[in-house]
């Protein structure tokens, strides 16, 4: 008996897949080596070019990595403290030589000051800060007393 087998349909099938397949490709890189962008345009495809994608990406991240802003500080319980100190991100930014500093931040700087080093209370105040800084806060007072005061996070406004 020599009727039908399902071999012989799941192989045909098969065939005929792989030959769509052979020719959605051949038909895609003809278009794209002839036509350019009248061929993107007909598939769909007009406008996303790889390397502007890049390009924009960078340039958010540099966007992102300039942001900055200013922020003033002042020291309110004395006129000088050099041995008082502000720390940016655990490290010693300056010191209290004068009774006010003003530093650049940047997202997520960590703010604190060290008045471990002497002796009494000290009281600082934020006298100032750049538009776009949201943290600290205009007026926000920090009190140390041989101690180690948190200022907090440095938040920017987004798109400043």
């Amino acid at each position: 008996m020599g009727g039908y087998h399902p071999r012989d349909y799941w192989g045909s099938l098969e065939r005929l897949l792989g030959r769509l397949v052979i020719l959605a490709l051949a038909v895609f890189l003809v278009g794209e080596l002839a036509g350019g962008a009248a061929f993107r345009s007909w598939v769909g495809m007009e406008g996303r070019h790889l390397a502007g994608a890049a390009v924009a990406l960078e340039k958010g991240f540099s966007q992102a990595k300039a942001a900055t802003g200013t922020v003033t500080i002042m020291l309110v319980s004395r006129p000088s403290s050099p041995r008082a100190k502000l720390l940016v991100n655990g490290k010693v930014e300056e010191n209290f030589a004068t009774s006010f500093l003003t530093i650049t931040v940047h997202p997520n700087d960590l703010l604190e000051l060290d008045g471990t080093a002497e002796p009494g209370i000290l009281r600082f105040r934020v006298v100032k800060t750049s538009l776009n800084v949201l943290q600290p806060a205009l007026g926000t007072e920090v009190v140390t007393q041989q101690s180690i005061g948190y200022l907090g996070k440095v938040k920017l406004k987004s798109g400043a």
